[in-house]
């Protein structure tokens, strides 16, 4: 995974090449999966 410097991930700490296995406790296997889990989430951008 790319992450944008200054974004969300890259202040939450996330870092190229972690491999994301949950969201919010729910299991993600693909990243049409994780879509899925972020469309039904209100992401904080400040």
């Amino acid at each position: 995974m790319f992450v944008q410097p200054n974004s969300p991930a890259d202040r939450a700490g996330l870092q190229q090449g972690d491999v994301l296995v949950d969201f919010n406790g729910q299991p993600v296997g693909t990243i049409d999966e994780l879509h899925k889990h972020l469309a039904c989430q209100e992401i904080d951008v400040q």
